[in-house]
């Protein structure tokens, strides 16, 4: 059905013909125009010949005076007649008026529906799902959806900055289904706005954390080894790690180092190796027999694409065994 407003006055007195007319005139006169409405918002509907077999009803577009410019002959299921000089006029209500009230009205078939409108008539927003898989989802407005609005998730944009305040969150009240993937940034929150109790255990998942916000942490190891007895002489390869590196990350490479020696004195060097140029050495030094002790050694570094990073030995005046662990950790954006 396609909906039309009509114009109504509710006092319009019955007229008649001032001159006849033909099935196919366009143009009518009548008697008087005083008290009609004159089509200038909406046109109205006239029935001419009321209750007899010529009886028709007319869509019209204006009034000008007593003229009446037509839009539609034998309208609301009438046929166009002729007709002639002083049969009566009348500004009725039609049944297709009726019609869509009724439709309209109607329109709602099941709980929860909505009426919107798409553009040219009513219409229904489809119902949520009711078995409550829906439970919790907004009306939103929607531009891409047929009826303007769509039932989901408030994402980012839907939240104005500071709206969030520590009052406006009940205890527990967060899961993670009300998060949209990486909906909360840091300036849709006001000042200590979610306290540890406004939030379920385990509802904050990497997902929900906007990624500007989760590339501040630590991404942890990225390459390991473990290594044992490695006999050492100068700047000996102990142990290589290649991984792929992140341009504006900062990253360490660490190892606590265990040596062992039977002479009277002996000194350890380990160093680390970037791309092919040795950036760090650290030095132990002992003085007694049967000596085995650990020392550490740990370099900051940042690197682009694929990385080799090398643990290097060396023994000096006595000593020859390393073990130990060897492992490149991502420490979080460049400050």
């Amino acid at each position: 059905m396609s909906y039309i407003q009509k114009s109504f006055a509710g006092a319009a007195p019955t007229r008649t013909l001032a001159t006849g007319i033909t099935a196919g005139d366009t143009s009518i006169s009548i008697n008087s125009g005083t008290d009609w409405p004159d089509g200038a918002s909406y046109p109205f509907v006239i029935v001419i010949n009321r209750g007899n077999a010529t009886e028709e009803k007319i869509l019209v577009t204006s009034r000008s005076g007593t003229t009446l410019t037509v839009n539609t002959r034998g309208y609301d299921d009438t046929t166009a007649a002729s007709h002639g000089v002083g049969e009566t006029v009348e500004h009725v209500l039609d049944a297709q008026t009726i019609a869509q009230a009724n439709t309209y009205v109607n329109l709602q078939t099941a709980k929860a529906q909505l009426v919107s409108h798409n553009g040219t008539n009513p219409t229904v927003l489809a119902a949520p799902n009711m078995t409550g898989t829906d439970d919790g989802k907004l009306l939103l407005i929607d531009s891409s959806a047929a009826v303007g609005f769509a039932y989901g998730q408030v994402d980012t944009a839907g939240i104005a900055n500071d709206a969030i305040t520590i009052d406006k969150i009940a205890t527990n009240a967060v899961d993670t289904d009300q998060l949209v993937t990486a909906a909360v940034t840091a300036d849709k929150l006001d000042s200590n706005s979610v306290a540890t109790n406004k939030i379920q255990n385990g509802a904050v998942t990497t997902a929900k954390i906007d990624s500007t916000v989760l590339a501040q942490f630590p991404k942890g190891v990225q390459a390991w080894d473990s290594y044992t007895n490695t006999a050492c002489t100068t700047d000996t390869e102990v142990s290589s790690l290649t991984f792929t590196a992140v341009s504006g990350r900062l990253y360490s490479a660490s190892s606590i180092i265990k040596y062992d020696d039977s002479t009277a004195s002996g000194q350890y060097r380990a160093s680390i190796e970037i791309g092919g140029t040795k950036v760090y050495t650290v030095t132990e030094q002992h003085y007694s027999t049967s000596h085995s002790a650990a020392f550490a050694i740990r370099w900051l570094f940042t690197a682009s694409g694929s990385t080799t990073v090398k643990l290097l030995g060396t023994t000096i005046a006595g000593g020859t065994m390393y073990a130990g662990q060897f492992v490149i950790e991502d420490v979080g954006l460049v400050p």
